[in-house]
């Protein structure tokens, strides 16, 4: 997209929100905005690389999580599928 494509400063603005965006994850502050309400840690971390544009560490991006204690498992809940099930975890609701 070049920023001639949009009107006024918009592709400013887009890339403003996306550097802010990126900040945001690099720091764990995570977008719960893009998610369900109950999300497995796969989904979590795809949509962090996703907005990031860049793949993660995935043992590394697990210990940051627990670290900083932002999610936590979903009583009693699974999510199943072609592979073995995968837990649900939650915003922590504290």
């Amino acid at each position: 997209m070049e920023d001639q494509a949009l009107a006024f400063d918009h592709a400013m603005l887009i890339r403003e929100a996306t550097q802010a965006t990126r900040q945001e994850i690099e720091q764990l502050d995570l977008p719960f905005g893009f998610l369900p309400d109950k999300f497995t840690l796969g989904e979590l971390q795809e949509i962090c690389e996703q907005l990031l544009g860049r793949r993660l560490d995935k043992s590394s991006f697990r210990r940051r999580l627990d670290d900083r204690g932002i999610v936590e498992a979903a009583p009693s809940e699974m999510r199943t599928g072609a592979f073995r099930p995968a837990q649900l975890l939650q915003r922590r609701q504290d």
